[in-house]
């Protein structure tokens, strides 16, 4: 029981660390919901880094380990065209992670095979046209590559505190959408890493999604 209430003690701390460093760096000024979702993904990040250090040790965990943290310095940053491509990778590693799937396949193979119910697959072909569409189409007069550096320095508009709302929103629900098939399907091997730490397994995952390992 102690040993389970120090090592949650020590996770808040370090989400409470990270949010002053981010607070600190951060080109927006920010609400109560953007620290929250920093609060969310760092959680999940910690999750990630912990299965990566364990007999668990899931396919490409340390990978959504470093892109949630990627994720959040996007964010924060407000660098959207790298914030889409890093939401992309996570969720595509999340369908790879949840198929088991070490080889390249296309992202239609990982949603068909994974199986979705009819919303929650149009709900991640549509986060995927959305971010496609960004960082692949660029602007017809505006090709130069210094174009593209040059916005990386500067604060999308799209940043804006409704739409970064709208942002945080959708990557919450396509995230609990993939990441309740995944604790589903590992449960045991995600209870077992924690060793029946579950101050800590509760704490990363919410309500609803430690409930799913029920």
């Amino acid at each position: 029981m102690i040993m389970a209430i120090t090592n949650l003690e020590n996770i808040k701390k370090d989400i409470n660390e990270c949010l002053t460093i981010i607070k600190s760096h951060s080109k927006l000024e920010l609400q109560d919901t953007d620290i929250e979702f920093f609060r969310f993904t760092l959680k999940k990040a910690i999750l990630f880094k912990h299965f990566s250090s364990t007999n668990f040790k899931p396919n490409n965990s340390p990978i959504i380990n470093i892109e949630l943290l990627n994720l959040v310095k996007y964010f924060s940053l407000g660098d959207y065209k790298s914030f889409t491509l890093t939401e992309r990778t996570i969720v595509e590693c999340l369908m790879k992670l949840n198929l088991n799937d070490q080889f390249e396949d296309t992202t239609t193979n990982l949603i068909n095979n994974c199986n979705f119910n009819s919303n929650n697959k149009s709900a991640i072909i549509s986060f995927y046209k959305v971010n496609s569409k960004t960082i692949h189409h660029s602007n017809s007069n505006n090709d130069p590559i210094h174009y593209y550096v040059s916005n990386m320095y500067d604060v999308n508009p799209i940043f804006s505190l409704k739409n970064r709302k709208k942002l945080i929103k959708e990557f919450k629900r396509i995230i609990e959408i993939i990441l309740t098939k995944i604790l589903k399907k590992y449960s045991q091997e995600i209870k077992a890493s924690f060793v029946r730490d579950d101050y800590s397994l509760k704490y990363l995952l919410g309500n609803s999604g430690y409930k799913t390992l029920l």
